[in-house]
């Protein structure tokens, strides 16, 4: 069986967390706004381990969350 590298671990979470507020009803603001800078972080980092694909869906989706951010405001 292959370890995951930590990086790995941290998308899966962070795009999982991200599914689950884009299917909700409600946005929780607070919620909502720290999970985009978490993502914009860890796209960063996996760019910079090379991992683009990953890097890029993870930017595509911070860009949706923020959109329904701000039609809920």
């Amino acid at each position: 069986m292959a370890v995951r590298r930590q990086i790995e671990c941290d998308i899966h979470d962070l795009l999982d967390e991200a599914n689950t507020l884009l299917l909700s009803a409600t946005v929780d603001v607070g919620k909502t706004a720290g999970l985009l800078g978490k993502l914009r972080n860890c796209a960063d980092q996996a760019r910079d381990e090379g991992l683009t694909d990953s890097a890029a869906r993870m930017q595509q989706i911070a860009d949706v969350l923020e959109k329904k951010l701000l039609s809920e405001s």
